[in-house]
């Protein structure tokens, strides 16, 4: 297991660099030194997961390792650790984000608002990743991309353009975040699941 998960930070090394920078800049820019920046980070390097998986697939690397002995089992909790550990680098991002947004003024934070968007960009960062990890193996890493380009598209636009509202929504429910932050562990669990038995089917 450890040796699959450094195959896949080692493969995705450069991309999660760059990804790195870009999420700060855009948590930066987006976020205006919020909360927001958490979000914003975690499903940008979400996409991380997608590499991996389209450089194993150009590479026949999954072909490789189940003749080599590699059960699918460890293949696929290898790719959901890295479906985890991408949002949490995201977070980083939104932590370094928020600090730069202090060079603009003193740095007030919220801890509700930030503790509430952590939670939810977390869960978020990591139903994307397993949705792409399914849509890899159902489909291509192609549409897994395009998946996953629709889904946080859409989501950071509207909730960039919610940013000002947030607190008063985070003030008045908190609860509301953490119900979706279920629900969306919920569906990447689904994922995982349906991911595994195509897995155990598909033919490489």
């Amino acid at each position: 297991m450890n040796a699959l998960l450094w195959k896949d930070l080692y493969s995705t090394r450069g991309t999660l660099a760059i990804m790195l920078v870009i999420a700060i800049l855009f948590s930066w820019c987006l976020g205006n030194g919020g909360p927001m920046s958490f979000f914003i980070g975690s499903a940008m390097a979400s996409t991380v997961v997608g590499t991996c998986m389209n450089l194993d697939e150009k590479a026949g690397w999954h072909r490789f390792a189940i003749s080599s002995g590699i059960r699918r089992r460890d293949i696929l909790n290898s790719k959901c650790i890295m479906a985890v550990l991408a949002p949490s680098i995201g977070i980083i991002a939104g932590f370094i984000a928020l600090g730069l947004g202090a060079l603009d003024g003193p740095l007030v934070i919220d801890v509700l608002g930030c503790a509430c968007v952590i939670v939810f960009g977390l869960c978020f960062g990591i139903f994307t990743s397993m949705a792409m990890i399914y849509c890899c193996y159902r489909l291509s890493s192609n549409y897994a991309g395009l998946f996953a380009a629709i889904i946080i598209g859409a989501s950071v636009g509207l909730l960039v353009g919610l940013n000002e509202a947030l607190g008063q929504v985070i003030a008045d429910g908190a609860w509301v975040f953490v119900a979706i932050s279920a629900i969306l562990l919920a569906l990447a669990v689904a994922f995982y699941l349906l991911a595994y038995r195509v897995l155990l089917r598909k033919d490489f």
